[in-house]
């Protein structure tokens, strides 16, 4: 009988490592990529990449991808939305427009209409190309109002991507009880007579004989 191993995944570059540099990322993408060309066996799946990936963090990055994983389990089955995260985070893509997305983005908070703010997390996120759920996930973290946060922390279910995330926080707003209406003795004390000009009462509550 046959046995068949797993192919071995190449160890990392010892000189090559990424510690929060944009020229180190430049020429480390550059080497994984060719490393998943030529040994398309040895990395099949995103984990195996975004493995090989992390294996040549140092310093600053390290400790970010160390928080990073902590805070999402399910990071390196994503090699695309670790790579988007990695240079969102560091700020390596030099597009201006971009860039200026990025830092509004890293601004934004919901301070009124939840719908005005979800059109425009998500305009935001197409200029600075931010595609991966986990991404958008991540980002819209401390952003919300405390009322909507709440919500979802009260719900106790965890969001896999950004369109169910989306959807349950449309739910919230359409449920979320009115603000009630002004009480009727501040309209009666702003309301101004049409009859007379006086303030404090409409015209069909007026008693002057003018």
């Amino acid at each position: 009988m046959t046995t068949t191993s797993a192919t071995a995944v190449p160890a990392p570059a010892p000189d090559l490592y990424f510690d929060g540099q944009p020229a180190d990322w430049t020429r480390l993408l550059a080497h994984v990529r060719i490393r998943f060309a030529t040994h398309e066996q040895s990395f099949d799946t995103d984990s195996k990449r975004s493995g090989f990936l992390c294996s040549h963090f140092r310093g600053a990055a390290l400790d970010w991808v160390a928080v990073y994983l902590a805070a999402n389990t399910n990071a390196l089955a994503d090699f695309d939305g670790l790579v988007e995260a990695i240079q969102l985070t560091f700020g390596l893509d030099n597009s201006r427009e971009r860039q200026m997305a990025i830092a509004r983005l890293h601004g934004l908070r919901q301070s009124g209409d939840l719908l005005l703010f979800l059109a425009e997390f998500e305009s935001l996120c197409i200029t600075a190309g931010i595609n991966a759920d986990i991404s958008k996930l991540a980002l819209v973290q401390g952003k919300l109002e405390p009322y909507f946060a709440n919500a979802l922390a009260t719900s106790c279910i965890t969001y896999a991507t950004w369109r169910a995330l989306r959807t349950a926080l449309v739910s919230v707003y359409a449920s979320r009880p009115k603000v009630a209406g002004e009480p009727a003795a501040k309209k009666r004390k702003r309301a101004t007579c049409g009859k007379c000009g006086k303030k404090g009462h409409t015209a069909g509550q007026c008693r002057s004989t003018n």
